[in-house]
């Protein structure tokens, strides 16, 4: 493992009215800055890793502690597999569930979520209309100097995204259905303001009710119906009609590749990641190839999904208020 530490070596204890799961424990060393394969690790990434791992811990303690199934996915995998922790150019983690495992932590994790975590999620939130779950550590960056010292010093919001993965027909018509289906609700409710100011939202609200027999209460928030929408479309097929599971979010933007074969999610082992252990699939090697293609073990710094570090935005905002 790197970096060493304990997770459970400080007992819980209150915060302000913050309840706090335990304290991890990391060696000094842990938070140098240090070069791992050419690529150069500051301090400031090492606390952010730092405060995600404690989201992370909290997250898999709710998770098995309920029953319920989770698995690292995308560079968060890799770098379980191929680095035990994260890949150096990394800044974020990222986690799979089934689609009925994805329901039921969103279902109970405002009440066992300790403060000051928070869910974000489109089942948590009526501001929130997006296809995912992110889990942060606090409300705000730098909200709270004491919420600073308990995450290791890092003052931005970190936390970990979470993707539903959903069963997808193994009949290749009702597979072009629910792609078809799921584009064009998908595609409205992520550019709905775009529409809506070119004036041709409502004949795309037209035609995806004519395509879905689903009506649109005109006095309610309708990009959020629209998002609603997209979820019941992902979640209409039962795993014993289809032979794949997929993110469809993922499917559409990315292609095929995306899509994953349900018995890769049949099992689920336990690895080192830093200095925890976290769940990824058993059959991990089928799903890295899938997604990296079959030399993932292969490192090459090709950048990832946003511009690297995460908390640049969180930086400059916390400096235009003077408290960096």
């Amino acid at each position: 493992m790197n970096g060493g530490g304990d997770a459970k070596a400080f007992p819980p204890f209150w915060l302000k009215g913050y309840f706090v799961f335990e304290i991890m424990v990391f060696k000094d060393d842990f938070f140098k800055t240090e070069t791992r394969l050419d690529f150069v690790i500051e301090e400031e990434m090492k606390r952010a890793w730092a405060a995600e791992l404690e989201v992370l811990y909290v997250f898999d303690d709710i998770c098995h502690r309920n029953g319920i199934r989770y698995f690292l996915d995308f560079g968060t995998l890799l770098g379980a597999v191929r680095h035990h922790g994260f890949i150096p150019w990394d800044d974020d983690l990222d986690i799979c569930m089934l689609r009925k495992d994805y329901m039921r932590f969103n279902s109970i994790a405002k009440e066992t979520l300790p403060k000051p975590y928070e869910i974000i999620s489109f089942y948590s939130e009526e501001l929130n209309d997006q296809p995912t779950t992110t889990i942060l550590n606090r409300h705000q960056p730098a909200d709270d100097d004491k919420l600073t010292e308990r995450f290791h010093g890092c003052p931005y919001m970190v936390g970990m995204d979470i993707f539903p993965l959903d069963y997808l027909p193994s009949d290749p018509e009702s597979y072009s259905l629910l792609k078809s289906l799921y584009s064009a609700a998908y595609d409205l409710a992520q550019n709905f303001e775009k529409y809506e100011s070119e004036g041709t939202a409502s004949s795309y609200l037209s035609q995806l009710h004519e395509l879905t027999a689903v009506p649109f209460d005109f006095s309610k928030d309708i990009k959020r119906q629209v998002w609603n929408l997209s979820e019941r479309i992902a979640m209409m097929f039962d795993e014993e009609e289809c032979d794949k599971v997929g993110w469809l979010s993922d499917i559409v933007c990315r292609g095929e590749h995306a899509a994953r074969n349900k018995e890769w999610y049949k099992d689920s082992i336990r690895v080192p990641f830093e200095n925890i252990y976290a769940d990824i699939p058993r059959d991990y090697e089928n799903v890295l190839r899938a997604r990296f293609g079959p030399n993932y073990f292969e490192c090459r710094n090709e950048g990832g999904a946003h511009d690297y570090p995460f908390y640049k935005v969180q930086k400059e905002f916390l400096r235009s208020r003077g408290k960096l």
